[in-house]
């Protein structure tokens, strides 16, 4: 697939994502932020990226390199969003590294969970990496991610900081794809506030049950995935790695017309 051919007409991509979750396109070096901007503007509303990591000025455009976003660290298994009150249904990378890259992208998908009512929502936030909870915070953090009438008066028992508080958001963990109709499952390991053990073992379960993608970089190429059905990783990575990220909302009425057609 071709993104100049797909920035004229994303029948074909829209399709396929919504059949895979996934989508590769062959791009170019003259491929600039106006016409990833545009592109994902076809599909619905542009999220606006932290505004030290703007590429080329552009609020709508982050790059991911070694001197802006994430560096060249390892990120383990997330999907994008988690700690926001917004969905990105699609996220969309290009490749415009200056030389090949050896660094993959790796996807398992959030479609298939055999005990789907095993938990309501989860909590997530982007300090729970770094954060440590004691054996009753453990107890109540398991009561919290199983639902029920008391959950939202437990939360305040907890004795975190007001920042870990504040900076976290309540996911359901069983949700509808707002363009298919699927069931999808909400699943971030790495912004889950939980104990470490139900976290490993809610992701192994992911792992086994649904299908696992590498994805192996190009240059010029353009990639976009849906976030509902997975969650995504990546080694550390090499110092010339440089993505451009584009986060956008999926817009039923603008999407749904262009697949019936």
């Amino acid at each position: 697939m071709n993104f100049r051919e797909q920035l004229k007409d994303p029948t074909e991509a829209m399709r396929t994502l919504f059949d895979t979750g996934l989508v590769v396109m062959e791009g170019d070096e003259n491929i600039t932020d106006k016409d990833l901007t545009d592109f994902a503007g076809l599909w619905g509303e542009l999220s606006s990226q932290t505004s030290k990591f703007w590429y080329n000025g552009n609020s709508k455009v982050a790059e991911l390199s070694a001197g802006k976003m994430f560096g060249t660290s390892e990120l383990s298994w997330h999907k994008d969003s988690a700690m926001t009150e917004s969905d990105f249904g699609g996220t969309m990378l290009y490749n415009k590294s200056e030389k090949n890259i050896k660094s993959s992208t790796f996807f398992v998908g959030t479609t298939t969970y055999n005990n789907p009512d095993k938990y309501e929502f989860f909590y997530h936030t982007c300090l729970s990496n770094n954060t440590q909870l004691d054996e009753k915070e453990n107890r109540i953090v398991e009561i919290l991610n199983k639902g029920g009438k008391h959950a939202d008066r437990l939360l305040k028992k907890l004795n975190w900081n007001t920042d870990l508080i504040n900076k976290s958001e309540k996911r359901a963990f069983k949700d509808t794809h707002p363009i298919t109709g699927k069931t999808v499952y909400y699943c971030s390991p790495a912004t889950m506030i939980g104990n470490e053990d139900t976290v490993n073992k809610l992701t192994e379960e992911f792992i086994e049950q649904n299908v696992n993608v590498e994805h192996k970089w190009k240059r010029h190429q353009v990639l976009i995935w849906d976030n509902f059905v997975w969650f995504h990783k990546r080694y550390a990575t090499e110092d010339h790695r440089c993505m451009l990220r584009v986060n956008f909302s999926f817009d039923e009425d603008k999407i749904k017309h262009k697949i019936a057609a």
